[in-house]
């Protein structure tokens, strides 16, 4: 970012002190740059107490959080989404830094069955060379990475050791949502429907012919000659919601016990329907909702002691941000 005659560095220095997120006080703002120390890359951009941010480090994450903003198809940032997201990596920065000096603090680390554990559910969730694709995208190397992963884990361990395991919910306070929150617990009506899709309206209409004849045959029909995931399962599609179903098949729910439908075409084949049991709409019982309030009522609380904490944490360290440093950094 260029910066002809010092008016450009003042205004950003207001810009960046009126939406950053984080306390602390400030230096570098108002004079005029020395050249040589913006050029450094061992020029500090950031104190956290004790813990020092230099350009190096700061222009490692800008570069990698630009990738996903090319990644998403934009070719080049203009002035304005450079700014905002320097911003984001200066208070990306400074959490982590606070974040990892509170977990050192605390005497947390992860176990090496822990960090195996998560290693191997995320890996599994790629195919073959997959992942290795991915680092090469976010040009980022397995060593990197792994630290990355290993940081991250620390940081949800802290966070559920001093925020979220202090969260509790009575079960007065679930009977009092409950009671006052009744209009949310209407489970809505169910059918149990079994379905037969096959790829044209000529097999279709054969299979449901048969099945006008026998409607007891449609598991077996099903298994037979359907074309859906559920077909070894005798076409069981489970418990489906009303009002939950794609347009085309509205009218199912529609059916009697053990009735068959006609022939619905979509995008995907020619479908036929049996209905085999019926669920009509209810309300919820406290014993069944309270599971589910029980997870809106931490949530909502583990939210709220989590900005609690973590303001107290940036309120009480000592964070020395170099805008001069930071605005020239481009």
């Amino acid at each position: 970012m260029s910066n002809k005659n010092g008016s450009g560095i003042n205004i950003y220095c207001r810009f960046i002190a009126a939406i950053i997120f984080i306390a602390g006080p400030v230096v570098g703002c108002g004079d005029s740059p020395d050249a040589s120390k913006l050029g450094s890359p061992e020029a500090i951009v950031v104190r956290v107490n004790d813990a020092k941010v230099t350009v190096e480090n700061f222009l490692h994450m800008l570069r990698l959080e630009e990738k996903k903003f090319r990644l998403e198809g934009k070719d080049s940032l203009n002035e304005e989404a450079l700014l905002w997201l320097k911003n984001q990596v200066l208070s990306q920065l400074v959490q982590r830094e606070l974040f990892m000096q509170e977990a050192l603090q605390h005497k947390i680390d992860i176990l090496d069955e822990e960090y195996k554990k998560a290693l191997s559910d995320i890996r599994s969730g790629y195919q073959k060379d997959q992942f290795q694709r991915i680092l090469e995208i976010e040009e980022i190397n397995e060593i990197e990475w792994n630290k990355k992963l290993k940081n991250n884990l620390i940081i949800k361990k802290l966070i559920r050791k001093v925020v979220h395991s202090r969260i509790t919910v009575s079960e007065g306070e679930l009977k009092k949502y409950y009671d006052g929150h009744l209009e949310e617990f209407n489970k809505t009506g169910q059918i149990r429907a079994l379905q037969i899709m096959v790829d044209t309206e000529a097999e279709a209409q054969d299979i449901l012919r048969k099945l006008k004849n026998d409607p007891g045959l449609f598991s077996y029909l099903a298994r037979k000659f359907s074309q859906g995931l559920e077909a070894k399962k005798g076409g069981d599609l489970g418990f489906l919601d009303v009002g939950q179903m794609p347009e085309e098949f509205e009218s199912v729910f529609q059916l009697k016990l053990n009735e068959v439908s006609d022939v619905i075409q979509t995008p995907y084949g020619y479908h036929i329907f049996q209905v085999r049991e019926k669920v009509p709409q209810r309300k919820m019982s406290f014993e069944e909702s309270k599971l589910l309030i029980e997870k809106k009522l931490v949530k909502e609380r583990q939210d709220k002691a989590f900005s609690q904490w973590f303001l107290k944490l940036k309120q009480d360290a000592d964070i020395e941000v170099d805008y001069e440093v930071l605005a020239a950094i481009s």
